[in-house]
């Protein structure tokens, strides 16, 4: 049976949820409202009674490190192949740069205030972000799933803020300079794979994975099947798009269904298949004087091009396969200088 109470401080309310099964101690922990305290208490007494429970006290002697590896091999394998490449990043990150012989029960909101200052001196804000909320989701699948009495201490702890501003794009003779290095890369792949990214606004990874059975000649696009949002696109291809994969189906390797990887890939390249052109793209763009862009750049500049053609945001949003119209409207930034030329029109109007 479980029991909510009720505890009415000066400052704030709290409900302590506890549960009492035959077989079992008792549990208790304290939420800061009744719903939690309700869900927490129904999991816990479903765990008794199907025997999945874990003891409290044996929760207690589970060290951060166990859990973090519990939390990859039960969470992060069920995850797609980069999401669960970028767990095994963070978890990485934190077993190095956080003390993990530490028990859950040890960890406290001032001891994550401690490692997220630390790693600010040493990395991104938005990688110390992905590595919290990877520790608040463990600590939430603690006291869901795993039957572990225990608040989340990341909760407490105030996130880094993170500039999803940068938007980089392009302008016509910068892509003109990009292709032409591109040109006289010693990869001769890596030519068609930056005009493919720049004419249809495919994710890197979609375009350096891509299998001639997602192309269709004849209707003249290419169907991604496996995406980020696990939905499929379809992309229509422009006359060049189309060119240059027509060109490199035709010297294909006809036991090869890869269109740019090579057989047989290894595996990290299936994992990351971008990372076939690293040292070729690194080169060209150095060779194009914008050593400045990341490849994905290339993405945001086919978006703010169809943007300033006039293209409709839901069309856009279609084609960059984004969920919502919000991650479109970043783009829209690009369109000031036009709506400045068009409202300056009107001094020759009125």
């Amino acid at each position: 049976m479980a029991r909510i109470r009720v505890y009415k401080g000066k400052f704030r309310t709290t409900y302590t949820a506890t549960v009492r099964i035959k077989g079992y101690d008792s549990v208790s922990a304290t939420f800061d409202t009744k719903t939690e305290a309700k869900n927490w208490a129904a999991q816990v007494e479903a765990q008794m009674r199907s025997g999945r429970y874990i003891d409290q006290k044996t929760a207690k002697k589970i060290s951060f490190a166990e859990a973090l590896d519990r939390y990859f091999e039960t969470i992060s394998s069920m995850k797609s192949p980069n999401s669960m490449r970028r767990d095994r990043d963070s978890i990485k990150a934190i077993k190095a740069n956080f003390n993990t012989s530490l028990t859950l029960a040890d960890i406290t909101p001032e001891k994550i205030a401690n490692y997220r200052n630390k790693r600010l001196e040493q990395v991104a804000p938005s990688t110390v972000l992905k590595e919290l909320v990877l520790i608040s989701h463990l600590f939430n699948i603690a006291a869901t799933e795993w039957g572990i009495p225990i608040k989340n201490p990341v909760k407490k702890v105030k996130k880094p803020k993170v500039d999803n501003a940068r938007i980089v794009f392009l302008s016509e003779s910068e892509i003109q300079c990009l292709l032409e290095a591109t040109r006289k890369s010693s990869n001769k792949k890596l030519y068609p794979y930056v005009l493919l990214l720049l004419h249809t606004a495919m994710r890197p990874g979609e375009a350096a994975g891509l299998k001639w059975d997602q192309v269709n000649f004849e209707e003249k696009g290419i169907l991604l099947n496996k995406t980020k949002n696990k939905e499929p696109r379809w992309i229509p291809l422009t006359d060049s798009a189309q060119k240059v994969l027509q060109d490199l189906y035709d010297k294909r390797n006809p036991d090869c269904n890869w269109v740019f990887l090579p057989p047989n890939p290894h595996k990290r390249l299936l994992l990351i298949p971008s990372q076939y052109f690293k040292k070729s793209w690194t080169t060209a763009k150095k060779r194009a004087g914008l050593d400045h862009i990341h490849i994905h750049d290339l993405r945001h500049t086919a978006a703010s091009h169809l943007l300033k053609a006039g293209v409709d945001l839901r069309i856009v949003q279609e084609i960059l396969g984004h969920k919502t119209l919000q991650m479109v409207i970043r783009y829209t930034h690009i369109l000031d200088s036009q709506k400045r030329e068009a409202i300056e029109k009107l001094d020759s109007l009125l």
